[in-house]
């Protein structure tokens, strides 16, 4: 495998991190941390993402709720996540804060309302 070179994001270092494998030994070096080390070995077998989107709204002020999974998710996922995501609809009003989506493909995080969104009266 070629070097990769990975921004950590664990920490506000942002520590340049080299991702090295050969021979199946993993070598990770320019993390300033444990958790610069762990990221980096995230990155090369599952790597993780917050998602950010948007949700659609029925009934209200305006069309569409901005949500982001409440931890984590595998990247590999996402393409999966946002075309359940494409499906909802969620009636007003909407809260900062609501769950709009509990446990997302058993990946253990909610989809959750970034604003709050007014019913049309």
């Amino acid at each position: 495998m070629k070097d990769r070179i990975v921004i950590c994001t664990s920490c506000p270092l942002g520590c340049r991190i080299k991702v090295s494998v050969e021979n199946g030994k993993i070598s990770i070096s320019g993390n300033r941390c444990r958790k610069g080390y762990d990221y980096a070995l995230e990155e090369l077998k599952d790597p993780k993402r917050i998602l950010t989107t948007s949700v659609k709204v029925a009934n209200g002020e305006i069309p569409l709720v901005s949500v982001k999974t409440s931890s984590m998710i595998p990247k590999r996922l996402i393409p999966q996540i946002m075309s359940k995501i494409r499906e909802i609809e969620v009636e007003a009003p909407i809260e900062l804060g609501d769950i709009i989506l509990k446990n997302i493909m058993n990946t253990g995080a909610d989809l959750v309302a970034t604003r709050t969104v007014r019913r049309i009266k």
